[in-house]
This record gives structure tokens, sequence and C-alpha cells, in this order.
């Protein structure tokens, strides 16, 4: 006999995981400029789409019209979760003047320059063409400015995996500010909201890899730690 059931996939987890891993794999390519950088690219961009896809799916906890959703759904990504917080459980927000809220606006900012890409000038000075056999190697020095709040630089291809790891421990943080501060959340709020899941009649069941979990564990000897990931209903005992 089968159940009708409904399996919804959210991808929160993927994108954190994704980051992760992405971030480790900069590090071991820390002596090739360009594989460093490309997964450092990767892990950054992961940890913001992060961000995004949480407000998505706190969004979608708010009751109201299909209209009215599709309203919302417009909104920036942090006034998404400004919304939630408003609407469900009646709080003043966030914190919109907090150093981990700033940190995650600018994320925001440098996701969207990075996705709408204008090129980006540096000045430089070229020294005299060196004879590489097979290749014109033309000498110079880059040097990028930082982003304010971050700390990474405005240029993505300076990106590194100390950059990238800055950014999961901002994710991270904001988080942590958010789930564990603002909004504590149980087991049973925190499965229908953030987790892949199967739902049946009233039952609802996580639905993660089991590589998830010993990523985000393995994250806490970086200093990255999900407060709230301890009571997550998918934790092994």
């Amino acid at each position: 006999m089968k159940i009708p059931a409904q399996f919804m996939h959210v991808g929160f987890f993927d994108l954190l995981c994704d980051a992760l891993i992405q971030h480790t794999q900069a590090q071991q390519s820390e002596n090739s400029r360009y594989r460093c950088n490309r997964f450092s690219r990767s892990s950054i961009c992961a940890s913001v789409l992060s961000i995004e896809n949480c407000a998505n799916a706190l969004l979608q906890q708010i009751e109201v019209s299909p209209q009215t959703l599709n309203d919302l759904d417009r909104m920036p990504a942090l006034s998404k979760i400004d919304m939630y917080l408003r609407v469900e459980h009646q709080l003043s927000g966030l914190d919109y003047g907090s150093n981990v809220v700033q940190k995650v606006k600018e994320l925001l900012q440098i996701r969207n320059q990075f996705v709408h890409q204008k090129g980006t000038k540096i000045k430089t000075d070229i020294g005299k063409p060196e004879d590489g056999k097979e290749n014109w190697i033309l000498p110079m020095d880059l040097e990028g400015k930082l982003h304010k709040q971050v700390k990474i630089p405005k240029c993505s291809m300076f990106w590194s995996h100390n950059h990238a790891y800055e950014v999961l421990k901002t994710v991270f943080n904001f988080y942590n500010y958010l789930f564990s501060e603002l909004v504590p959340l149980s087991e049973e709020e925190l499965t229908p909201i953030l987790m892949n899941r199967i739902q049946f009649k009233n039952y609802v069941m996580p639905n993660l890899f089991d590589e998830m979990q010993v990523e985000l564990q393995e994250a806490e000897s970086l200093g990255l730690k999900l407060k709230f990931f301890d009571a997550a209903p998918w934790k092994r005992i």
C-alpha cells in the first residue's frame, strides 16, 4: 500500500555544505593560485546563496495569500527575514546597525556585483617582458581594494581560501544570531523550515545526506558551529 506524500527540497544545508567543502578544496589547492581562487569563488557564492535561500524558506512560513506572497518575494533577502521576524514572532526585526547584519548586507551587495559584472579596472605598473620560452612573461603588480565590512577583495580574482573562511564565519555568525538569539528553534520548528524533508499526513521526516552532518561537525574544528545544530532531529545519538 502506498501513502500519498510530498518531498520538499529546500537546499539550505546543501548550499552551506557546498561552501564548506569548496573552502576545503581551496585550502588544499593553496599552492595553485588558479585552483585556490576558483574554489574560493565557489565557496563564497554558495555561502551568500544560502542567505537568500534561508530568506525564501522563512518567507514561506508567513500565512498570506499567494498574490501577497508573490509581492513579498520581490523584497531583498534581509527584508524577507525582517518580515518573518515581525509577522511570525512579533519581534522588532533585525538590528540593521549590528556588525553581524551589516556584514551580511555587504555580502549580498557583493553577490549582486559578482552576478552583474561590469569589469574592474586596476591600476598597475608593468615590467620589461621576459622570454618564457613558450610564452612571454609580463611582470606586474596587482593590488585589490577590500570591502569595508567583510574585508575581502572587491575583485573576485584575488579571493583565496582565507577570504572564503571569513565569509563562512560571517554567515555562521548570522545564522547563530538569527536562530539562537532572535528566534531559538526547537527540533519541531527547525525541520519544516530549513531541511529537505518528506511530509505525509501529520508527519515530517528530515531527508539529508549523512555526509552533510559529517561536514558540519568537521567545520566545528575550524571554529564554525551552528548553535542550533545539536537540536536538529537528524543528529545521531
